[in-house]
């Protein structure tokens, strides 16, 4: 299954969850991780909201002793933070909140009418500011909640303390990788904005509760769908500024633009923070690749509503589910993944250097597997590259049409291959700077390669200042201490490359 995200009004860890259970992933695989941490004083509700634009969307939301999560306690504060030096974005934002605000007490946030199909939640602040919100049209559906807990336990609010709960909860392996994965991304970007140690740095306490939530919740929706391949439109940005408690800072904000270092992205005009820090490390460790909706055939969508009406757009994420070579692949006797697939190829000896990256560039977003150009010699020696282009057979048209419109061939050819792989699966290994994911290749449940993840390895390199190159060799030595070659892997826990 191929796993797509448009991010039309960009991302948040509650979007996504959202997203993904509107999908069709059974609520009840999310309060199963939740329940697996030793948090308590959350519970979680489900409902449906207008997104603008006549668009209707799923809202996930985390309350804290029934209260939402971005609200503080009666004559409390949400804003401050455990440690002078901790960014303000590790606690929730209000995804699409306006900018030119401060987080010192002593704003207001007026929100624009939200038609909520679903409830609301009133509640006031008495710490120096207000928040005004429009009427809420409710339409009478009903919540989806979780058990309510006291939430003191489970962690000191630093990312040490964080990664140890994680690591110590009966949490599912692929659930704790990847939401230590997501977890780390941010810590790492976050140190590096404010020139500390990794483990060092702070959430607040219930901007790490509701983080905690809003990061495992969208790792068990992953984990639950096992995708073979996950990708994303480019990342929409925000402009303009926003105060925070350390003065007035740029958006995206500092730590944020770390955290996407290595994905496409397209800045626009709308002075919202658009993609959060929690939105920007779900991109970060989850993203196999970035281009448009793919080709195949399309299984199931969901949509995920964000907080704040926009001027231009619904604010939403939409999931799709693509029946990809995931669901074409048999196993063989001796473990190998098969498929057959279609590579097409096409000579061109007029095709200048820049026209072959532009021209692999938009077959990868057409939906190719892998592009490939091979230098070769024509009649009365000219020489020419021979254009290769790896998909599966449904893309084989589009993938054809992209070579005759961008290339200068006028003619391509198609050979159907038989293609033997090995299984892969994903591990987070620790490294003296930092987290590090990898994948790890397995043929009949034994491990036979390892290799890191380099826009993993590329997050850290940028948030530590390290050399990439000590980085990945760092991670390789990790990754075959902890799998040699010949040891076991869990097929349960593999998806074909």
């Amino acid at each position: 299954m191929h796993l797509h995200l448009e991010l039309i009004s960009g991302l948040a860890g509650d979007m996504t969850v959202a997203a993904l259970l509107d999908m069709g992933v059974p609520i009840a695989v999310v309060r199963e991780a939740l329940e697996a941490l030793p948090l308590e004083g959350w519970e979680i509700a489900t409902r449906s909201v207008d997104c603008g634009m006549a668009c209707t969307g799923l809202k996930f939301d985390v309350l804290v002793d029934g209260r939402p999560a971005d609200a503080p306690p009666e004559g409390g504060h949400s804003h401050d933070h455990a440690h002078d030096q901790a960014h303000d974005h590790t606690h929730r934002h209000e995804h699409g909140h306006e900018h030119e605000h401060t987080h010192d007490h002593g704003h207001s946030h007026d929100h624009a009418p939200a038609h909520e199909h679903g409830h609301d939640h009133e509640h006031k602040h008495d710490h120096g500011h207000s928040h005004d919100h429009a009427p809420a049209h409710d339409h009478g559906h009903g919540h989806d909640h979780g058990h309510s807990h006291h939430h003191s336990g489970g962690h000191d609010g630093s990312w040490r303390g964080i990664r140890a709960m994680l690591n110590a909860a009966p949490l599912r392996d692929g659930v704790r990788r990847r939401a230590v994965d997501i977890f780390a991304r941010i810590a790492a970007a976050e140190a590096r904005v404010h020139g500390m140690a990794v483990d060092d740095v702070v959430f607040h306490e219930v901007g790490a509760l509701d983080s905690v939530v809003d990061i495992v919740a969208a790792a068990a929706c992953v984990d639950h769908l096992n995708p073979s391949r996950i990708t994303f439109s480019e990342v929409p940005l925000g402009r303009g500024f926003t105060r925070s408690q350390h003065g007035r800072i740029p958006v995206p904000a500092p730590a944020t633009l770390l955290i996407l270092a290595g994905a496409e992205v397209r800045g626009t005009e709308l002075a919202y923070e658009l993609v959060t820090p929690t939105g920007a490390g779900i991109i970060a460790a989850l993203a196999d690749g970035f281009g448009p909706i793919p080709a195949g055939k399309l299984v199931a969508v969901g949509h995920g509503a964000g907080t704040r009406r926009l001027p231009d757009r619904p604010n939403m994420v939409r999931a799709m589910s693509f029946e990809s070579s995931a669901a074409r692949d048999q196993t063989s006797a001796t473990g190998w993944v098969t498929s057959s697939d279609v590579v097409i190829e096409a000579n061109m000896d007029d095709a200048t250097g820049e026209l072959c990256g532009w021209l692999a560039e938009r077959l990868f977003e057409a939906g190719a597997l892998d592009v490939w150009w091979t230098p070769i010699q024509m009649k009365k020696g000219r020489p020419a590259w021979t254009l290769s282009a790896l998909c599966e057979p449904g893309a084989r048209d589009t993938l054809m049409t992209v070579i005759m419109e961008e290339g200068t061939s006028i003619g391509v050819r198609t050979t159907t291959v038989h293609r033997y792989k090995s299984h892969r699966g994903r591990a987070v290994v620790h490294t003296t700077w930092g987290d590090v994911q990898i994948k790890v290749a397995s043929v009949g449940g034994r491990v036979s390669n390892v290799a890191p993840e380099y826009e993993s390895a590329r997050a850290l390199a940028s948030a530590t200042g390290q050399p990439l190159k000590v980085i990945l060799q760092s991670a390789m030595a990790a990754g075959w201490a902890r799998y040699p070659v010949g040891s076991d892997w869990a097929e349960d826990e593999a998806e074909a490359v």
